[in-house]
């Protein structure tokens, strides 16, 4: 679930798996940080290490030899794991207690993590909150006795919607240097700049063909990768949603089916298509490094 700081009392509710992991688009999440960017009371959390990831207390005081402390420990071990696999930096993890939650499109859904994919608080923009206390209530084992991956999907899940959004970010001013230092009314369609484009902004042709130059309704009728998904679009057709919520939602799917099951996700669909192109240009260390911002954990 993906959090984008708007202004001030607008709040949009998300998708999620019914009583499993959900969250909320709204605006309030900066208040969730204090005044020193970091939380306080009973979610006071300390670094577990320098660069790691921040951690509610009470999750580090708890006796591993017992069976909650184990089941503690290995969520943890799984988040960390999983966002160091995309590369994702650790001190923008919040691990938090508590359990909430909301409804969309007529569900209710548990909070299970929240993106922050905009905001001008340096600590919040491009981070992660995960509720960790959902995620306590997956079973230890599967009947088929593995280990249960709820938590390496929500974070995979999460970190797509931030590269999403830095993919987005990163289009929007190549855009902009395009008109401003070539042409203002640059035609970024036309046959005969695609070679200088592909040459000099190869992100800006890939994603209009990905993605600016088709259209929502293709999307949504290719749509129907998970349950989560498509509830996104019924929220978007009621007009509790709009297109680029459910682009979001669906798109970070993907990356939670790329953990556990990979053999659902369409070989040939124009949201793989995008997510592809997402993938590939969000591995570009200054998209990122951009998005994310230069605040550094104290």
């Amino acid at each position: 679930m993906y959090l984008q700081i708007l202004k001030s009392n607008d709040c949009h509710l998300p998708a999620g798996s019914p009583d499993g992991t959900g969250g909320q688009f709204c605006s309030s999440g900066d208040s969730l940080y204090g005044d020193t960017g970091i939380y306080g009371g009973s979610n006071a959390i300390t670094p577990r290490s320098k660069g790691g990831m921040w951690i509610a207390e009470k999750y580090l005081d708890v006796d591993t030899s017992t069976e909650y402390g184990q089941k503690i420990q290995l969520r943890l071990y799984q988040i960390e794991s999983e966002a160091k696999i995309w590369g994702f930096p650790l001190e923008k993890i919040y691990i938090i207690s508590g359990i909430t939650y909301f409804e969309v499109n007529g569900k209710r859904y548990r909070t299970g993590g929240l993106a922050y994919t905009n905001s001008d608080t340096p600590s919040v923009r491009g981070s992660i909150e995960i509720y960790l206390d959902t995620l306590l209530d997956d079973p230890e084992l599967s009947e088929s006795g593995v280990i249960p991956t709820g938590a390496r999907r929500l974070v995979a899940h999460e970190i797509i919607h931030h590269k999403f959004q830095a993919v987005l970010n990163s289009y929007e001013e190549q855009i902009e240097e395009v008109r401003s230092s070539v042409n203002p009314y640059f035609d970024f369609d036309d046959p005969q700049v695609q070679g200088f484009l592909k040459k000099n902004y190869p992100l800006i042709p890939a994603i209009r063909k990905a993605y600016v130059n088709k259209s929502s309704a293709r999307f949504e009728k290719e749509d129907g990768i998970t349950p989560y998904s498509r509830d996104w679009w019924g929220a978007y057709n009621s007009g509790t949603a709009t297109t680029l919520q459910a682009f979001h939602e669906t798109l970070a799917e993907y990356g939670a089916l790329r953990v556990s099951n990979w053999g659902a996700i369409p070989k040939r669909s124009v949201w793989t298509e995008l997510f592809k192109v997402v993938d590939k240009y969000s591995k570009d260390k200054k998209v990122m490094d951009r998005y994310l911002g230069t605040w550094v954990a104290p």
